[in-house]
């Protein structure tokens, strides 16, 4: 091979290198709350007014976690309304709230109840 040809071709492969590195993503991650233990089952919820909300269920304790674009903790709202017990938590989410749909079972009763709730974080 020529000495001009093999340059030529050592420069697009540097430019294509360069190129690829660029798109690359970034990973942020966030430390575990004090609450989290190896047990926490939790749901990412999605981007809801520039913050990443985590929904988390620890025991019985339910919250969502509310994160900034860099993973700082904001806030951890408790979900109180939540039964101690419940069959499934389901979120639809929008870009500026999102539905909390869960199903549990009254104890009396063989029929699983399905209720929601609107989650509206703060801007």
């Amino acid at each position: 091979m020529s000495r001009p040809l093999s340059f030529l071709l050592f420069a697009l492969t540097l430019t294509v290198a360069v190129q690829v590195k660029a798109q690359v993503q970034q990973i942020t991650y966030t430390e575990p709350e004090r609450e989290d233990g190896r047990r926490t089952n939790f749901e990412i919820i999605g981007k809801i007014n520039d913050n990443f909300l985590v929904f988390k269920n620890n025991n019985s304790t339910n919250a969502i976690s509310i994160y900034d674009s860099d993973m700082k903790l904001q806030q951890r709202v408790p979900l109180s309304f939540l039964p101690d017990k419940y069959i499934n938590v389901d979120f639809v989410a929008y870009p500026e709230f999102c539905y909390l749909i869960y199903e549990y079972q009254k104890k009396a009763s063989s029929t699983a109840q399905r209720s929601s709730s609107t989650v509206r974080p703060a801007r």
